[in-house]
Formats: structure tokens, sequence, C-alpha cells
């Protein structure tokens, strides 16, 4: 799955294991991950992947 989301959303290959570790990161990662179901995972995928891109914007 995890490269499922990659499909709807672009993202530079060399970017995709910084991405990975901006998600595990995140203090909410354990309670919006472990447990859940694949769409609640891929939700919480997508808000990520939104800031991952803001937070690299506003660094360049």
């Amino acid at each position: 799955m995890p490269l499922f989301i990659f499909i709807n959303h672009e993202l530079e290959k060399e970017k995709r294991m910084e991405f990975y570790f901006f998600c595990a990161d995140a203090p909410d990662f354990q309670e919006r991950c472990r447990g859940k179901s694949d769409v609640e995972i891929l939700e919480f995928l997508d808000a990520q992947l939104e800031a991952f891109k803001t937070a690299n914007l506003s660094e360049n």
C-alpha cells in the first residue's frame, strides 16, 4: 500500500524515504496507523503528504 499513495499524489522518488520518516515522526503516528483500516491509513498518509510538501516548499 505505501506506493499506492504516489499514484494519486506525485512525489519524486528521491523524497519518498524522507516522507516516510516525516510520517513516522508525527506525534499521532501510532494511534493513526496501528490497527486501522487501509482507508484510515491512506487518509493519514494523504494529510501527511500535503504537510510534507508544504514543509518542503517553505524550506526552499
